[in-house]
């Protein structure tokens, strides 16, 4: 009987999948492999940017086509956003939503600025799904990088206000603020 039970139990293992999460980095051209879990070689613990480098995060699924992407750097002392995408028409229901592209390329591709000041960097994307009423979902998923240069400029600290992520704002606008206004 138990057999019986076992068997089919685990020809559905490998369709078993979860919203999906950031596989690997691309930064010009080179492939960082994300993390490995339950053995395996770990992943290198940091990749290297140039300023004004293009860095690509990429999933092997994703479910949700209704949220919002952004994506914020952090070092030592602070996070800040340098990219964001929300709701860019105003049907709620079509797929004109930042987590909709994705979606559609399991990739999400943004600029790093190029007048930061030298140091380590966390790029961190976060996607917020808005697939059910009230009840936002939030998957992050960040890197460790290096950035290189000599760029001078330091980005100031965005805090996030209570009740931003509460529902009843007119908007779909991407929390936590606007995009960090020294991005060049």
């Amino acid at each position: 009987m138990r057999v019986e039970i076992v068997v089919p139990l685990l020809w559905l293992t490998p369709t078993v999948s979860c919203h999906g999460a950031v596989t690997n980095y691309t930064v010009d051209g080179k492939v960082y492999p994300g993390r490995r879990c339950n053995g395996g070689n770990s992943a290198d613990p940091t990749g290297t940017l140039k300023p004004g480098t293009n860095i690509t995060a990429n999933w092997k699924q994703w479910t949700h086509a209704q949220g919002l992407v952004m994506v914020w750097l952090g070092d030592k002392q602070t996070w800040f956003k340098i990219d964001q995408m929300g709701l860019w028409d105003s049907n709620l229901n079509s797929e004109n939503w930042g987590t909709a592209i994705v979606l559609k390329q399991l990739k999400w591709s943004n600029k790093i600025p190029s007048n930061l000041k030298p140091r380590k960097y966390l790029p961190l994307y976060e996607l917020l799904a808005l697939c059910q009423a009230n009840t936002p979902q939030f998957y992050f998923d960040c890197a460790q990088v290096v950035m290189e240069g000599s760029g001078t400029a330091n980005a100031t600290f965005v805090y996030f206000q209570i009740g931003i992520y509460q529902g009843g704002h007119p908007s779909e606008d991407p929390p936590g603020g606007a995009v960090w206004s020294g991005c060049e």
